[in-house]
């Protein structure tokens, strides 16, 4: 189970659909399971949700062979996980004023 503090079953529609206004993230790790699902209350899900689809649909339409399509998807498949790692990450959205300055180190 997530130990995230946003992801209450309050939040959910459908148990599918990830709506909380006040989690900052597009991108959120699943209640339940491995993955991650969309906040739809942040403007960019939809958009977001729309590039990855035609990401993943791209190889096909400009690539004849199958050994490239495949290989294409597989790199954006792994770079798409990387980037939702990423963006899921609660610490991103962490006040910068509890974060130690760089320009103060004396080193």
């Amino acid at each position: 189970m997530n130990n995230d503090p946003f992801q209450s079953a309050g939040n959910y529609y459908l148990y599918i659909f990830y709506f909380n206004r006040k989690d900052p993230r597009v991108i959120v790790p699943k209640r339940i399971g491995f993955g991650w699902t969309l906040n739809f209350a942040r403007p960019m899900a939809v958009p977001l949700q729309l590039g990855v689809i035609a990401l993943i649909l791209a190889p096909f339409e400009f690539f004849e062979s199958k050994g490239a399509i495949y290989t294409t998807v597989i790199i954006e498949l792994i770079a798409l996980t990387l980037f939702c790692m990423w963006m899921s990450n609660p610490t991103r959205f962490e006040n910068k004023k509890n974060r130690p300055n760089k320009s103060s180190d004396p080193t």
